[in-house]
C-alpha cells in the first residue's frame, strides 16, 4: 500500500495513504487513484464556474467538470463518499421536478392545487458542499478551516464531519442563500466563490442548478451575505402560479431537511 502506520480514532493501529486528505482518519486502503473533484456524472455536460482558488487567481474561471480530477483521496475514502454522490443526484432530480412541475401548472387555469412536496436530505447535501470544498481547495495555499494546519488540508474535524463522523458545530454548516422575490432558473453546473479571512477558508458560496447556498465552516450565526438572506438548515421553498388575477396561489414546495 506504501502507507505509514498510525493509530486511528480507536487508538489502534491504523493506515495512511500519503495524498490523501482524509489520512487523519487513520483507516486508508488501497493507493491513491485519480478522481473527478466534482461529481462529473451527474452533470455530464455541466461546467464550474470558480473565483478565488490557488489556480484561477486571476479571475473567475469555467472548466468543464470532466476535466477536474485530481490524486486526492485514497479508494477506501473515495468509495465512503459516493453516497454523496448520489444524495445531490437526488437534489437534482428534486430540483428538476419542482421546476418543471412549475412550468406545467403555471399555464393552468387557476385552481386550488393539490400540494405536493418534494424532499431533499440536507444533512448530505451538506456534506457534499464540504466535500466539493475540500477537493477543489485540496494543494492550495489556503488553510482549510479553523486553525494552524498545513495549508491545502482539512482540519480533523472536518474531515470527520465529510465522513459522516461528526457533526458541524451550532451554526456552522449549510445556509440557503436567496434574494427577496428571487426567480430561479434551472440549469446544469456549479459555481463557487470561496471566503477567507487571513491565510483560513472559511466558507464558500456555491450556486448548484441555479439554486444557491452558503456553506461556513465557522460555529457563528449568519443572517445576510452581499445582500442575500441566509436561511439555516431546515427550508421550505415554496412555488406559487400566478392566477388569472395576478395572484400568488400556492402549488407545491420544496423541503431541505436535516431530519
Amino acid at each position: 500500500m506504501g502507507g505509514d502506520s498510525t493509530p486511528n480514532q480507536d487508538g489502534q493501529a491504523g493506515q495512511t495513504v500519503k495524498g490523501c486528505w482524509a489520512a487523519s482518519l487513520g483507516d486508508c486502503e488501497g493507493k491513491i487513484s485519480r478522481e473527478h473533484l466534482v461529481s462529473q456524472a451527474l452533470f455530464p455536460d455541466g461546467n464550474i464556474t470558480v473565483s478565488g482558488l490557488h489556480w484561477c487567481k486571476d479571475g473567475p474561471k469555467t472548466v468543464g467538470l470532466a476535466s477536474l480530477t485530481g490524486k486526492i483521496l485514497c479508494r477506501k475514502h473515495n468509495s465512503e463518499l459516493s453516497q454523496l454522490d448520489t444524495a445531490v443526484k437526488q437534489a437534482f432530480e428534486s430540483f428538476d421536478a419542482s421546476m418543471q412541475l412549475f412550468q406545467v401548472r403555471s399555464k393552468l387555469k387557476s385552481r386550488r392545487w393539490t400540494i405536493k412536496t418534494f424532499t431533499i436530505d440536507g444533512k448530505l447535501l451538506e456534506r457534499w458542499f464540504l466535500k466539493t470544498l475540500i477537493n477543489l481547495s485540496h494543494d492550495g495555499p489556503r488553510i482549510i478551516g479553523e486553525g494552524s494546519h498545513p495549508a491545502g488540508l482539512p482540519n480533523d474535524e472536518l474531515v470527520k464531519i465529510a465522513f459522516g463522523r461528526a457533526a458541524f458545530r451550532e451554526k456552522a454548516g449549510l445556509y440557503t442563500a436567496a434574494h427577496d422575490g428571487e426567480q430561479v432558473t434551472l440549469r446544469q453546473g456549479l459555481s463557487l466563490t470561496p471566503k477567507t479571512i487571513g491565510d483560513n477558508l472559511l466558507a464558500g458560496m456555491f450556486s448548484l442548478c441555479g439554486y444557491r447556498f452558503f456553506l461556513s465552516l465557522l460555529p457563528e450565526t449568519f443572517k445576510e451575505h452581499q445582500g442575500s438572506h441566509l436561511m439555516y438548515r431546515d427550508v421550505h421553498h415554496w412555488y406559487a402560479p400566478r392566477d388569472d388575477k395576478g395572484r400568488p396561489v400556492r402549488s407545491h414546495r420544496l423541503d431541505i431537511t436535516w431530519r
